[in-house]
Formats: C-alpha cells, sequence, structure tokens
C-alpha cells in the first residue's frame, strides 16, 4: 500500500477506501496489482515526470529554430559591423584624402 501510495502521489486513506467501495480490487494476498492502480489512478506520477521530460525533449526541435535564428541574426549583426567599420575607414581615408589636396 505505502509503496502504490508513493508512486501514484495518493494517500494510504484514499487507496483503503477504493478498495473499501470496491472500486479498487486487492489480490488474495493483500496486495495491490500494478494494472489495478493502473485502471483506477491512471499512470503513476514517476512515469507523468518522464512523459514531461520526454515532451521537453521532444519540443527541443522549436528550441533548435530559436538557437539558429539567433545565431543567424548574431551573424548578420556581425557582418554589419564589419561593414560599418569598412565605411567609417573609406570616411576617414577620404578625409586625409581632402586635407592633403587643401595643402
Amino acid at each position: 500500500m505505502t509503496k502504490a501510495a508513493k508512486e501514484w502521489g495518493v494517500s494510504r486513506t484514499t487507496i483503503y477506501q477504493k478498495v473499501n467501495d470496491g472500486e479498487l480490487s486487492r489480490t488474495a494476498d493483500k496486495k495491490i496489482d500494478v494494472s489495478e492502480m493502473l485502471r483506477v489512478f491512471g499512470e503513476p506520477i514517476s512515469k507523468k515526470r518522464t512523459e514531461r521530460s520526454v515532451n521537453t525533449v521532444q519540443s527541443t526541435p522549436l528550441n533548435s529554430q530559436s538557437v539558429q535564428y539567433n545565431t543567424d541574426i548574431e551573424h548578420q549583426l556581425a557582418l554589419e559591423k564589419l561593414k560599418n567599420e569598412h565605411l567609417s575607414q573609406q570616411v576617414n581615408d577620404q578625409k586625409k584624402l581632402i586635407e592633403n589636396y587643401q595643402q
């Protein structure tokens, strides 16, 4: 009873009430079969946590797309910075050229 209560996240009292109400049956040796727990309470909590973890892992493609998008943006930003530096250098070169002509 204690093990089942922990795995399914229900109290022992709830399990005993379900047995007394006839909703949950026990074996001849007074144990509760896993199939009975599944039938009455659904998947155990530990299994639900595992499924949530799997769902999180399965949502990774969306995260991968976000990461790829961010990487693309970062590359574009780096390219624009290089262009800006190049243009600044051209402006400085032109200023020097003008100064030379003026002298």
